[in-house]
């Protein structure tokens, strides 16, 4: 039988991972209803706005890199590790899906 300490310990696990799913799902939404098509508009007037938000979103990413490494090899905490790699893969996603945006009138051959 579990020991109440174990039974909190479980369920810290499983609700960090919950709320790392939730996250991700919300923000992937929010992202693709939301922001790109207003990014699509802005790349369509040929604003450079988007450059910049995508170098905040290739920077984030990264930085959860560092921080997933460091988790890693200094505090040896491998729960960390995947929250911070998971959120860098995912922040990297979402700055391809930006930079891939190209003019829909000048793409048109």
């Amino acid at each position: 039988m579990q020991t109440e300490r174990a039974k909190q310990s479980l369920l810290l696990k499983y609700g960090t991972f919950a709320a790392l799913i939730f996250f991700i799902a919300v923000t992937n939404y929010i992202f693709k209803t939301y922001y790109i098509p207003l990014a699509q508009k802005d790349v369509n007037r040929h604003l450079p706005s988007v450059d910049y938000v995508n170098i905040g979103f290739y920077l984030a990413s990264f930085l959860f890199l560092i921080f997933s490494l460091y988790t890693l090899l200094k505090h040896k905490n491998k729960q960390r590790f995947v929250l911070f790699v998971s959120l860098f893969i995912y922040f990297y996603y979402l700055a391809y899906q930006l930079q891939s945006l190209v003019c829909e009138t000048c793409s048109k051959v």
